[in-house]
């Protein structure tokens, strides 16, 4: 299968789940209010952030599976999941006792929520061994590039992670230990089905055998990319834990929704990415340089219109969807956010291309200097500007994290730069006329200018070939823009 057609895979399992959070957010916190909606936030993100502590076997498989590197794909497939059951029943204990001790010490809760959450702990650690166990599933379909079947896992896990708790709380109870249990579920489903793909499309028919020699390889590649998994959420999550400890629940939601939404136009770029992560592996130095200069060109033009659009209509989409339940501040953010999302998408897949390329110790060690500069940042600087100064905190990390990540990839070329530099002006742009924007008239106007322009830009800022076969796989044969 081509990049293009496995791309489209994942970007619509990936994609659809942000469909289903515009749908059900509202709907769920009108159900359980913002201050519950702010402690399950915090409990998602906990359990995320240590299940991405997996040692990094899930890129380590892809890796080896895809560069046919270190034995047969079902010997991996075993060796790997051995390593991902341990390291998930570590990560399911050390997100439990994390859990426990932040809402127990850290942040301040009423003490009926407070009992709520920390009565259902253990079902975040739970939780979190599945993420695990999840990204060792994904990881062996990835090398495989059985990308349908990723699809198909992720549409169904994200989707879930949305839709079953807003049941359980109409249905059953709006409490914390209700949902949390829905998320749980949730969880567990996206990795039966995973564990069966795995199993019918590697071990039905050749079985496979622990190896230790596999595993030794396994870890010392992924021992690099932990580092990171874990620096990573550590950069990306620490300023809701600092809102939760200093500003309470209620701030925490007013800036979790739009980084919610903000985070989810990510899943596209991530999927495209996790795409071309065994590709690069595969391929010649050469032509993996290459593939990737075209890739970030064209995956920072392609996502530009829809980030502007959505920048543009923050205010009335904002205002329509919560109703009475917006809180104003959280206008500022979703601009300022997905600004820094866009960007983001760049940095992650120059990063990808580093760590397929077998370097990740240097991505590691990068996220780990970023962690106590911008945990500082964050600390003494953005509390001075409320809410706004943690998203232009975050926005300012992600500006030097992409111009680095670029320069050490290869990827910062002249050539490269001025096809970025369009979507990049016309982004801060939007974001700088945030007053500006207010009401629908004033906001719809500026999207279809800003937007359509963007299009244009992005049609003939991205590489011919790659732009192309995406006509061609969306069957659009005859572009209206030509060269």
């Amino acid at each position: 299968m081509t990049i293009a057609r496995n791309s489209l895979y994942s970007a619509l399992g990936a994609g659809l789940p942000l469909l289903v959070t515009i749908i059900t957010l509202p709907l769920l916190i009108g159900q359980i209010g913002l201050e519950r909606y702010g402690v399950l936030a915090i409990a998602w993100l906990i359990l995320v952030f240590a299940g991405q502590a997996d040692f990094g076997l899930g890129y380590a498989i892809t890796q080896r599976i895809a560069g046919g590197k270190d034995g047969a794909p079902p010997d991996i497939a075993v060796t790997g999941f051995v390593l991902a059951l341990g390291a998930g029943l570590l990560t399911g204990l050390a997100g439990a006792l994390l859990a426990y001790l932040f809402f127990a010490h850290g942040m301040a809760l009423s003490p009926a929520l407070q009992a709520e959450v920390l009565h259902a702990v253990w079902m975040i650690g739970a939780a979190t061994l599945c993420v695990t166990l999840f990204g060792w599933a994904i990881g062996c379909l990835a090398g495989e590039e059985r990308f349908g079947a990723v699809s198909l896992h992720t549409l169904v896990t994200n989707s879930g992670l949305q839709l079953l708790p807003l049941a359980a709380a109409f249905l059953i109870a709006p409490d914390l230990a209700t949902l949390l249990a829905a998320t749980l579920l949730a969880r567990l489903a996206g990795l039966v089905l995973a564990t069966l793909s795995v199993w019918r499309a590697m071990l039905r028919e050749s079985g496979g055998t622990f190896s230790r020699a596999i595993a030794a390889k396994l870890l010392d590649f992924g021992r690099w990319i932990m580092l990171s998994t874990i620096t990573r959420p550590v950069i990306t999550m620490a300023d809701r834990f600092l809102i939760g400890v200093q500003l309470g629940a209620v701030a925490v939601a007013a800036y979790s929704v739009p980084y919610q939404i903000a985070s989810r136009t990510q899943l596209v770029p991530q999927a495209v990415i996790r795409v071309l992560f065994p590709r690069f592996s595969a391929l010649s130095p050469e032509d993996a340089l290459a593939t990737a200069r075209k890739a970030v060109v064209m995956l920072a033009n392609i996502s530009a219109p829809f980030m502007l659009v959505l920048i543009c209509l923050a205010d009335p989409l904002l205002r329509a969807w919560l109703g009475s339940e917006l809180d104003e501040r959280s206008i500022l953010l979703a601009r300022v956010l997905l600004a820094a999302f866009w960007l983001s998408g760049v940095s992650v897949l120059a990063a990808t291309f580093i760590q397929a390329r077998g370097e990740p110790r240097f991505t590691a060690l990068w996220h780990l200097v970023q962690v106590p500069l911008f945990v500082a940042a964050l600390y003494f600087v953005a509390p001075v500007w409320g809410l706004a100064g943690f998203a232009l905190v975050f926005l300012l990390r992600t500006v030097i994290d992409a111009g680095v990540l670029m320069a050490k990839a290869g990827l910062a070329t002249a050539p490269v730069l001025l096809r970025l530099a369009p979507p990049a002006f016309a982004i801060t742009a939007a974001m700088a006329a945030h007053s500006l924007l207010t009401g629908w008239e004033i906001s719809l106007a500026a999207a279809a200018i800003g937007g359509a322009g963007s299009a244009v830009i992005a049609h003939f800022a991205s590489p011919r070939d790659y732009r192309d076969r995406l006509y061609a796989l969306l069957r659009l044969r005859r572009p209206v823009f030509s060269r």
